[in-house]
Formats: C-alpha cells, structure tokens, sequence
C-alpha cells in the first residue's frame, strides 16, 4: 500500500485536515463556556475531550505540514502556512494558560491570606489612650467579624459593646460578602487547576509530538535527501 504521507497531493489536505480539526475542537470548547457558561461551559466531558484532541490534532497537523515542505515541492507554501500556523498556535495557548494559571495562582493567594485582624481589635479595645477610639476598635470587632468584644471606658471600667442598627447591617453586608469571597476563592482554585493542566496537556502533547515527529522525520526521509554532496 503506498504510504500516504509519500503523496504530494495528500499530505497537504492530511496536515490542513488534522490543523482545522484541531481548530474546531478548540473552538467547541470556548462555545460551550461562552454560550452556556452554567451548563455544557462546565461539563468535564466536553471541556477536556475538546482540549484533548485540539493539542493532539494541531501539533500532528503541523508536523505534517513541516514533512511536507522538507520532501516535496507542491504546495510548499501553504504547508509552510500550515505548520507555522499550528506551532504558533500551540506555543501561543501555552502561553496563555501558564499565564493565566500564575495569574489566577496569585489573587487566590492574596485572597486566601486577609489576615484575621480580630485579635488586633481586641487588643486596642483595651490599650488605645482614649475611649472613642477604644469603642471604634470594639464596633469594627462586630461590623467585621459579628463579635461582642468588650472595651475599656476612660473610668477603667470595662463594658461589652451594644451593636446598633446600622452596626447590625453593616455585619450583614459583610456576611453576604464574605460568602461571595469563599464562593471566589473555590472558583478561583478550580480554574487554576484547570489551567495548569491546560498548559500540561498542550506542552506533553507538543514535545511528544515532535519528539516522536522529529524521529520520523528522519527515518522516513527520502535517501536522496540524507545523503551529503561528496
């Protein structure tokens, strides 16, 4: 059977076929999330299956088209388009996701570590030379945390603070903030999973491609072509 990757004719279709694919894949899967970010956008089984194929098919695609234009002369131009279209590509989402994974990586960080100041506020509570600024430190402890701290009059006697109601809507606000920052945080940590294995999958499949290509290439490389002028 005549291999086929040996035909001039076929090899640039073989390459063009296995880039535009891989396009379509990547392209299903930005739809998904764009289009129906709640439903199909977070679907496993649609998200990874398209970014499967797409980092298999465009580096697979290129190597072809760079076959291509090394053994023979029809089509040259477009193979060259094709291969450099597919490496650009590929090396461009590497980019991007490992970007984005450092990115995301580091306001995940920063949210993950506000550091919890209730202490501080109990201690001012306490020590601050006069007492308006001792109560302050008492209606941030609730306004913040939804805790009674105690506080130190100018007397030296020492009273728990009595929440008023502007106190008790501020701390509600917080607390549907606070819910909407863990809820952050948790969609901040998947996404950076997803990535980071994002930049693995196109990197593992991008050096395999061209590790195992690159093997092939010169095996099956016409001998007319190996040889060196004498």
């Amino acid at each position: 059977m005549k291999n086929v990757t040996n035909d001039p004719k076929l090899l640039p279709r073989l390459a063009e076929y296995h880039v535009v694919l891989g396009l379509l894949f990547f392209g299903l899967g930005t739809g998904a999330k764009d289009l129906f970010p709640h439903s199909l956008g977070l679907q496993p089984g649609i998200q990874f299956p398209c970014a499967y194929f797409s980092s298999v098919l465009i580096p697979l695609g290129s190597l072809l088209a760079l076959r291509g234009v090394l053994v023979q002369e029809y089509r040259r131009k477009s193979l060259l388009a094709y291969h450099l279209s597919g490496v650009f590509f590929t090396l461009m989402m590497m980019a991007l996701y490992f970007g984005f994974y450092v990115m995301i990586n580091k306001i995940a960080t920063t949210l993950d570590s506000i550091p919890n100041v209730l202490p501080k506020f109990v201690a001012n509570a306490g020590t601050l030379p006069t007492e308006k600024k001792r109560v302050l430190q008492a209606q941030y402890a609730y306004r913040l945390y939804g805790t009674i701290i105690p506080y130190r009059l100018d007397d030296l006697q020492v009273v728990y603070y009595i929440p008023n109601e502007d106190d008790k809507d501020f701390w509600r606000r917080q607390q549907r903030l606070n819910a909407q920052t863990l809820w952050t945080l948790a969609l901040l940590k998947n996404t950076e999973i997803q990535f980071i294995y994002l930049f693995g999958l196109y990197a593992a499949t991008f050096i395999a491609t061209y590790l195992a290509g690159g093997i092939w290439l010169i095996t099956k490389m016409p001998a007319s072509q190996l040889s060196t002028p004498a």
